[in-house]
């Protein structure tokens, strides 16, 4: 990075941050999409990411603070090699409506984190993910640890009614996933697969990457 600017709470010390420009965060943040070379998020300070905005850094994170990413937010790390250190993040998930026997797809953006945090009232035979030569597996009680790039299914909570929809909200807490991140695949095979960073990704480059295989 060539230079750096803080943000007091109010204001940035040095202009605007960029792919060039360090950004330090001192003062609480919530505000417009933030792209940056590198990222410091000093202690006792709260950075949340709005819905449908995003905080882009080319290499590394240290986050001493808070850092909240609403539904639809994103946090990006662009290089592969980029690093991430101190205090986990909150990515909170919203899902369209919902009934009992209603289930949502599930990819974890961050490390260690168990089906049965993210739904702790969910009938404890219903957490799945798919293995493409023997099928449909089941987690009981959702003690399976979520591999990162995996996808996985999960019923609405028991108490949801069965006729009428609600929406469920949740959250993953832990150190997010970054860098280079493999999943095999089965050729001629149905395959579930998830994405495992705390941002959206791309279906058409994908799909462009692979219109080969």
């Amino acid at each position: 990075c060539g230079s750096s600017t803080t943000w007091n709470g109010a204001n940035w010390s040095n202009g605007n941050p960029n792919d060039t420009k360090k950004a330090v965060i001192a003062g609480n943040y919530s505000g417009i999409s933030v792209s940056a070379c590198e990222l410091q998020i000093k202690s006792n300070v709260t950075v949340n990411v709005g819905t449908d905005t995003y905080i882009q850094v080319v290499s590394g994170i240290v986050n001493n603070g808070t850092l909240v990413l609403e539904n639809t937010a994103s946090l990006i790390q662009i290089e592969n090699d980029a690093t991430y250190t101190g205090n986990a993040i909150t990515v909170k998930k919203i899902t369209t409506p919902m009934k009992r026997y209603d289930f949502t797809y599930w990819s974890s953006p961050v490390i260690g984190y168990t089906l049965q945090a993210l739904s702790p009232d969910t009938l404890g035979d219903k957490y799945y993910s798919y293995n493409p030569i023997t099928g449909w597996t089941i987690h009981y009680n959702g003690t399976a640890t979520m591999t990162p790039g995996t996808g996985y299914i999960v019923r609405a909570p028991q108490s949801y009614s069965i006729t009428d929809p609600q929406v469920f909200s949740t959250k993953f807490v832990g150190i997010p996933n970054t860098g280079n991140i493999t999943q095999p695949i089965v050729a001629n095979a149905s395959n579930l697969i998830g994405n495992p960073y705390p941002s959206a990704i791309s279906a058409d480059a994908i799909f462009n990457a692979n219109s080969s295989v």
